[in-house]
């Protein structure tokens, strides 16, 4: 069962097809977004 994992994979192509994709990287960096 990896259905979370594809569904992260879904998410970071969505991320990379929209213009958010920054948005992503600064929500990594200050740590509310933990894919571990």
């Amino acid at each position: 069962m990896h259905h979370q994992y594809v569904l992260h994979l879904a998410v970071v192509k969505y991320f990379f097809r929209t213009e958010s994709f920054s948005k992503l990287v600064s929500e990594y960096k200050s740590g509310s977004v933990l894919y571990t």
